[in-house]
């Protein structure tokens, strides 16, 4: 058995905000056509790790065929808080090229205004 990353999970109101920004983009692109699509810029950011993380094969291990599942749960994997050894990378681009590429400096808090900021 290996150990599983475990999603956050959105609320209703997340949820209910991100259906209704998919339905106004869909509106917009109605009315503005491919235009529209090619005014949109997008990201991506990634957690650049200074140390090497347990592997999935690393993190298995061995359970008998007849172990009950409720005597034996599941081992699950929580994601590790922000450390110093990490830093974020970012890349934004459009429908045509990659626009930028921006690596955050350690110990740099990330919100919104930072996110403002760089973009």
């Amino acid at each position: 058995m290996s150990a599983r990353w475990v999603s956050e999970e959105l609320t209703e109101f997340q949820l209910e905000k991100r259906l209704d920004i998919c339905k106004r983009l869909l509106d917009r692109y109605g009315v503005e056509g491919d235009h529209f699509l090619e005014r949109i810029f997008t990201g991506y950011e990634t957690w650049i790790h200074h140390y090497e993380t347990e592997s999935k094969h690393q993190s298995m291990e061995w359970k008998r065929p007849y172990s009950h599942p409720f005597l034996l749960p599941h081992k699950k994997k929580i994601s590790k808080p922000i450390r110093p050894q990490e830093s974020c990378a970012y890349s934004f681009w459009d429908s045509q090229v990659l626009l930028m590429e921006h690596y955050q400096k350690t110990g740099t808090t990330v919100n919104s205004a930072h996110y403002s900021v760089t973009c």
